[in-house]
């Protein structure tokens, strides 16, 4: 999302060829458009279907993927799969000079894909991949050690997460909720992240206002019942609220009307691990206004220590009730040192620039 904004103004025309996986529709500008790829399937159905749908699918894709990059200049390859159909079709894609960027966002652990699956394939085959492209960028540096470089001869950038400037300006916001403080989870719901202490501390009052807890994306019907049944145990199900999946420029909206940003991850995957620069939902919270409740590990510590706005928990319940006390009482403070942080330093631009300056002058 954030490179097609900051693309859009200088392209002519950009086309996103993607899996048929959502259907709600952004907003983006006028000369971008998109290719949804195959009957719509949910994302938290994709994983189900079988190998042989999810084959066809994926040759669909590739299909779709060789026909739009024949008079493309530039051909940003987002992730794995694509990456792999890249590496079958750059045979046809030779007669014509290309700049090919492979930006990664999901780490593949062998331990974790299973054997013979597409993801497998393309894991396989990722080091020949690689060498076919001439820039390759990660979100987080600590992920570097985990790719096979030795064929690739380009250029690597460090491109953290972080949201776009141009993108959040772009997104009006309203002002915070006054009658509550909110307390805000976005993303994929699921344990891991200090939800089920947070819901103990339920209900909570500070300075006479009432705490609310607002979960943001999408969950499984039964961790949704596991959390609820926390809050009936508790009397506190008026102190949640559930909030579906919604187009993107939905979400800094709601985001923005809130108190404190949930941004702890716990779990000790390479992805869960190594989120520091890459989750995007740490900085969209700072985007908005938000000051943020980190896990406290070393990892998050290097990245975020430095902030005021980033509160950092070991989730027992002094920590977490002292580190939400002080995020409430010191709201209007913390809320404008993060947007002033976001709008220094901490925004997709700062780091997407040197890199567009370079694919320019390989293009050119």
């Amino acid at each position: 999302i954030n490179t097609i904004w900051c693309l859009s103004d200088s392209c002519d025309r950009i086309v996103v060829v993607n899996n048929n996986t959502a259907k709600e529709v952004s907003t983006y500008p006028h000369n971008v458009s998109f290719v949804p790829v195959g009957s719509f399937v949910p994302v938290n159905k994709k994983e189900k279907l079988s190998i042989v749908h999810k084959l066809w699918r994926w040759i669909l894709f590739t299909v779709q993927f060789c026909w739009h990059s024949k008079n493309a200049e530039l051909i940003i390859i987002y992730d794995y799969l694509p990456l792999l159909s890249y590496y079958f079709i750059s045979q046809f894609l030779k007669c014509k000079k290309k700049v090919i960027w492979y930006h990664n966002h999901d780490v593949m652990e062998r331990r974790l894909t299973r054997k013979f699956s597409i993801s497998w394939l393309a894991l396989i085959l990722e080091r020949n991949a690689l060498s076919k492209v001439h820039f390759f960028s990660l979100p987080a540096i600590e992920r570097k050690s985990y790719f096979d470089t030795s064929l690739f001869q380009g250029q690597f950038y460090f491109l953290p997460n972080y949201p776009s400037l141009k993108l959040y300006n772009h997104l009006l916001s309203e002002g915070k909720e006054e009658q509550s403080y909110q307390l805000i989870f976005q993303g994929s719901i699921c344990d891991g992240h200090g939800l089920e202490e947070i819901c103990q501390l339920l209900p909570l009052v500070i300075n006479k206002r009432p705490v609310k807890l607002i979960l943001k994306g999408y969950l499984t019907s039964s961790y949704k019942d596991a959390i609820k049944l926390i809050l009936e145990r508790r009397d506190a199900l008026g102190s949640i609220e559930f909030v579906g999946v919604t187009p993107y420029e939905e979400v800094p909206k709601l985001t923005a009307r809130c108190h404190l940003g949930i941004a702890i991850f716990t779990k000790t995957d390479v992805m869960n691990k190594t989120l520091g620069t890459a989750s995007n939902k740490i900085y969209e919270y700072a985007a908005c206004g938000v000051p943020i409740l980190y896990y406290d590990s070393a990892h998050f510590r290097q990245y975020l220590s430095g902030y005021d706005w980033a509160l950092d928990t070991d989730l027992t319940k002094e920590s977490l009730l002292a580190k939400i006390e002080y995020a409430l009482i010191h709201n209007d403070n913390l809320s404008y040192s993060a947007k002033q942080t976001f709008a220094e330093n901490l925004h997709y631009e700062v780091f997407f620039a040197p890199l567009f300056d370079d694919i320019c002058k390989s293009i050119n």
